[in-house]
């Protein structure tokens, strides 16, 4: 006998399945699945569309299942309940209209930077230039604050945070 629940999230699966196909413009939607693939992105898409880890959660046990499934599949801990400590877009939106963008990407993104009239964000070895992970944002001429070490899971977020500013204002 199914369960009620295996039939819902099938359902919300396939539903997502064919309204979203993993591209630059869901990304930038969705920044924290803009580094998932196949499975993991279907789950991270359902998550974001339950509120999964948000104050909104409409459906805490499905969003329970889906953070299993996405943990059991990637081996890490779903995107979308990782923060950037330093920034997020609202933050990066108060700072006013960004006039330039640099992403560093490899295999493992390195990180990537910001500016706005007067102003830097940034996370990965951008911020300090050395090899050690960190995440930043302030005014030029000022020191920037600047969390350090930070995990590659909180820099992908960071850096997804970026791209997505990046990418609704041209870059």
């Amino acid at each position: 006998m199914i369960k009620k629940s295996s039939l819902l999230l099938a359902s919300i699966f396939a539903y997502w399945a064919v309204l979203y196909t993993p591209d630059v413009a869901a990304d930038s939607d969705l920044p924290h699945c803009a580094g998932s693939t196949g499975a993991a992105y279907g789950l991270c898409l359902a998550a974001t569309h339950l509120g999964c880890g948000t104050e909104a959660e409409t459906n805490p046990q499905a969003c329970s299942r889906i953070e299993e499934n996405y943990l059991r599949i990637t081996g890490s801990m779903p995107t979308w309940l990782v923060t950037c400590p330093c920034f997020d877009s609202e933050l990066i939106q108060q700072q006013g209209e960004i006039t330039q963008c640099e992403i560093q990407t490899s295999a493992i993104p390195d990180g990537g930077s910001f500016a706005w009239n007067g102003g830097f964000g940034c996370t990965g070895t951008a911020c300090t230039g050395g090899n050690e992970l960190s995440c930043g944002i302030g005014p030029i001429g000022l020191d920037l604050i600047i969390v350090s070490p930070i995990t590659p899971e909180e820099n992908e977020t960071c850096l997804a945070q970026i791209i997505g500013a990046c990418a609704d204002a041209g870059f």
